[in-house]
């Protein structure tokens, strides 16, 4: 992140108005009197996705539902240089709240192609281009390493109860707004103390229960090196958002084999403690791939 830059973020936010017709909402800003994708700068302490989600709610009324990441557009407004990050997300039906009319007075439905000619900004236009390249109606597959452990030297018992230190205790406090967009349907980990502790913030924030499973495990990932991919392959052909939480010997194979040794290499990373890489599939095909840093390890 270059914070000389002011920090932004938005979404495409798409409906199915019929089957197979896809529009998107654009909204009016009367202060600038343009034509835009939802978007608006960043509060203190949120990351780009919750700023994203944020926004959408505010500008738009409508809660949704966050998709693959489109990219990042940087311009320069009033001498001011902007970073903006920008998401797919789909609209729940029904809109929760009304957008304050000073920032927006009209919010239009339409279709990307028409959205493309009534945008404003080039930026905006180039976002839309990208949304249209990946598409709509994607079903997300999460997986996520454990936040940071105590190391195995300073723990002396059984290596599936080593919990996570102070930097990952914070770390897994941090994970909810990376992940709540994402409106999870199900979230699934090893049931190492350490992989347990990282997601249960996370599970009380959204309401949903954990699955424990021990074919996750490093344990089991010795005995069996292909039991967590398979476990994967069969949680993924159920429809929702899933979050998987397990270790970095795993999660790797199981990326691997999903998408491929060659995109996998693309991403020229390894899993750091708290990193996500991020599956978006469509009718079983991985259609995009997005990565997640680690939270930070400052107490927000």
């Amino acid at each position: 992140m270059d914070t000389k830059k002011i920090q932004a973020a938005g979404a495409v936010l798409w409906r199915e108005r019929d089957e197979d017709v896809i529009e998107v909402a654009l909204i009016h800003r009367p202060k600038s009197m343009d034509w835009s994708i939802p978007k608006g700068k960043l509060n203190r302490g949120e990351c780009h996705i919750a700023g994203a989600f944020r926004e959408v709610l505010e500008e738009t009324g409508f809660k949704s539902k966050f998709g693959p990441f489109l990219g990042i557009v940087n311009y320069t407004s009033d001498d001011v240089a902007k970073e903006v990050h920008f998401w797919s997300a789909k609209a729940y039906k029904l809109p929760e709240t009304e957008p304050s009319a000073d920032e927006v007075d009209e919010l239009r439905w339409i279709s990307p192609f028409d959205a493309r000619n009534l945008l404003t900004n080039q930026s905006d236009k180039e976002i839309i281009d990208k949304f249209l390249e990946i598409g709509a109606k994607t079903q997300t597959l999460i997986l996520l390493r454990h936040a940071k452990a105590l190391s195995r030297d300073e723990w002396e018992k059984d290596d599936e109860d080593r919990p996570l230190d102070q930097t990952g205790q914070i770390q897994a406090k941090n994970l909810p707004q990376y992940f709540l967009p994402f409106m999870l349907d199900q979230i699934c980990s090893s049931d190492a103390m350490r992989c347990a502790e990282t997601v249960v913030p996370l599970s009380q924030a959204i309401g949903r229960s954990i699955t424990y499973v021990s074919d996750l495990s490093e344990y089991a990932f010795y005995k069996n090196k292909s039991a967590a991919y398979e476990y994967v392959k069969e949680l993924i052909e159920s429809e929702g958002a899933k979050l998987v939480c397990s270790h970095n010997p795993i999660l790797p194979k199981i990326a691997e084999k999903l998408i491929g040794k060659k995109s996998f290499k693309s991403l020229k990373k390894e899993l750091a403690p708290g990193d996500a890489i991020v599956i978006h599939f469509r009718d079983g095909d991985a259609v995009a791939l997005d990565w997640i840093n680690a939270p930070s390890n400052q107490a927000i």
